[in-house]
């Protein structure tokens, strides 16, 4: 619920982390030099990563037949015509 109220803001953290922002490096006398940051690879980590939230996982099941035993398959091959 919670990724859901926040797909605006998911979706354009991930184009900013991939394409690009502007972010700021303060130098220790104050000096602000502004700097493009990207990175295309973490962006795609993140997608990754929410998509474990937003994805249902696959199931294991397990197929047995009577009695907890083996399953038995019977195959009947037709000559046509």
């Amino acid at each position: 619920m919670v990724y859901e109220r926040r797909l605006d803001d998911l979706d354009r953290w991930l184009i900013e982390t991939g394409d690009g922002f502007t972010a700021i490096h303060f130098l220790s006398d104050g000096t602000q030099i502004p700097y493009l940051e990207k990175d295309p690879g973490r962006a795609a980590g993140m997608l990754i990563s929410m998509a474990e939230h937003f994805v249902p996982k696959l199931n294991r099941t397990e197929l047995t037949g009577a009695g907890g035993g083996p399953v038995r398959a019977v195959f009947r091959i037709e000559e046509s015509e």
